[in-house]
């Protein structure tokens, strides 16, 4: 019974989060001055994010606060905006393993058995919101970044 049941081992790793800061922009870059680089949208007020459950249709509270830039205008937005993140990471990868010793066919032969679990909880690992203002999309979350539940197994002889 100790053969099967006796001297697993188990390790893992958990990663969370709040997300990354987010970047504005226009499409194409606006018309920026020459020379200077693209341009950034105007903000009136300070954006917030959106804590509804439907937040992947309208990540943005009040998206209102985002303006179009007039041309050859820098614009007042940052490069990047701390007040709203993209969404964050909540992610756990598990394994264990197993030594089966095999001394009676070789001295210090055994057989290692391991499986590791990657992203266990299948936790959704969404991307970002569409920052581009005049983009059609601007607030919305269109898809994930992560991967989903990964599961491998290996066995390795030592002998």
């Amino acid at each position: 019974m100790n053969v099967l049941l006796g001297g697993w081992k188990t390790s893992g790793g958990y990663a969370l989060s709040s997300g990354q800061p987010l970047a504005l922009s226009l499409t194409g870059g606006g018309q920026p001055l020459p020379t200077y680089g693209g341009q950034r949208p105007n903000l009136t007020d300070t954006l917030t994010k959106n804590t509804g459950s439907n937040w992947r249709d309208q990540y943005f509270a009040n998206p209102e606060v985002v303006e179009q830039t007039p041309p050859y205008a820098i614009g007042s937005a940052p490069r990047t905006i701390g007040t709203v993140r993209t969404p964050g990471t909540n992610n756990a990868d598990l394994s264990i393993l197993k030594d089966f010793y095999m001394g009676k066919v070789r001295e210090g032969m055994r057989l290692e058995y391991r499986a590791e679990f990657f992203n266990a909880f299948n936790h959704p690992r969404f991307c970002g919101p569409n920052t581009v203002l005049d983009g059609g999309q601007f607030g919305q979350v269109t898809s994930t970044c992560g991967m989903a539940r990964e599961v491998q197994m290996a066995l390795k002889l030592y002998w």
